[in-house]
């Protein structure tokens, strides 16, 4: 399927600007009686990865394998949350029963 998107147009960006650019550690092994702060991601610590309401199921499965998360935040263009779409919603059947519908 050939698909014709649009440039982006280039935007100049102000000296000194920076990016953000978060860090988590990474548990070698997680056990049974792991605190689930041990296991679970702190979004008061690391950048959620978020999707446009308006993008598609495999642009939101490309970013879940880009960035390595199993779960996006759909916001708006003022980043304010409308839902959530996880690693289920994208795989396997959900997708083509959503279509036929």
């Amino acid at each position: 399927m050939v698909r014709d998107y649009s440039a982006i147009k280039p935007v100049a960006l102000q000296v000194d600007s920076g990016y953000a650019q978060p860090t988590q550690a990474v548990l070698e092994r997680v056990r049974i009686d792991s605190p689930a702060v041990d296991v679970m991601t702190d979004l008061t610590r690391i950048t959620a990865v978020i999707i446009l309401p308006g993008d598609t199921v495999d642009e939101a499965h490309r970013r879940m394998i880009q960035r390595g998360v199993r779960l996006l935040l759909v916001v708006d263009a003022d980043r304010r949350v409308h839902g959530l779409v996880t690693a289920n919603d994208v795989l396997g059947e959900k997708p083509v029963k959503t279509a036929v519908q």
